[in-house]
């Protein structure tokens, strides 16, 4: 009998977030490769999908690296001032799809975890150049603000899901945030919320923040997010449901989560 050809021996190519086209942004915690210390808090943390690198110079404002969070992976985790900021890397606004993979500690009322932030003004009225993805509105609602203007007709794209669709208010989940020409939805733990059929907004941000909100010109100095982020992939293709069920699985098991 003949040998079986090595390449039928070959494992298959393992699934990851660059498995779909359109991977603008790779925020990869567990890969400490990718983050540049300042003793125990992060000065950088760097994109594995092309050449974005967040930064924060201040140190009593950089997250701290925590070592073996869940199976020996790192997360980095905000206590609420911390934040990570590039002002010239522009991701899309719609049609997008983000994932974020965080552990909240305490909830903070329109804190920021991931935005787009625009070349000015607030990260919620610049229609086109920015959004914001956070999970608190002072009742526990998870949302996503895509480029809407608060004072327009549609007010702005707001997509929740209530604490008893998305589980509890605070804790471990994965958030899932799909934008379409003119419908977005967000989805916390594999379950999906309220879908927006007036969402009409597209083009791309300017730059790009983690932990925190844009507001008035600049990086606030509230409205940061206090608990740990994980991982952040951001694509600038809305992606089917499919494929959107594949990555929440993915990320769960990676970090220990039920959807």
């Amino acid at each position: 009998m003949s040998p079986m050809s090595p390449r039928l021996l070959r494992p298959s190519n393992a699934f990851s977030p660059r498995s779909f086209a359109g991977l603008q942004l790779w925020l990869d915690a567990s890969d400490t490769s990718t983050v540049t210390l300042n003793g125990t808090t992060v000065s950088e943390w760097r994109s594995k999908s092309g050449s974005i690198a967040l930064v924060q110079s201040t140190a009593s404002a950089q997250p701290t690296l925590t070592n073996s969070y869940y199976a020996g992976r790192s997360a980095l985790t905000f206590d609420g001032g911390d934040v990570l900021y590039s002002a010239s890397a522009p991701l899309a606004i719609a049609p997008s799809t983000s994932f974020i993979v965080i552990d909240e500690t305490s909830a903070v009322n329109f804190g920021g975890i991931f935005v787009g932030t625009p070349a000015s003004g607030d990260d919620f009225g610049n229609g086109g150049t920015s959004f914001i993805t956070t999970v608190h509105d002072g009742t526990g609602n998870a949302f996503i603000r895509r480029g809407a203007n608060p004072n327009g007709a549609a007010s702005v794209a707001l997509v929740a899901d209530s604490p008893s669709v998305g589980g509890t208010a605070v804790g471990k989940r994965v958030l899932s945030a799909v934008s379409f020409s003119t419908t977005a939805y967000m989805r916390s733990n594999g379950v999906a919320g309220v879908t927006d059929s007036a969402h009409t907004q597209s083009g791309s941000s300017v730059g790009t923040l983690v932990g925190g909100r844009y507001v008035g010109g600049t990086v606030s100095a509230s409205f940061r997010f206090n608990g740990k982020i994980c991982e952040i992939a951001h694509y600038n293709v809305a992606l089917s449901s499919d494929q959107v069920s594949q990555m929440e699985k993915w990320l769960a098991n990676k970090w220990g989560i039920t959807l």
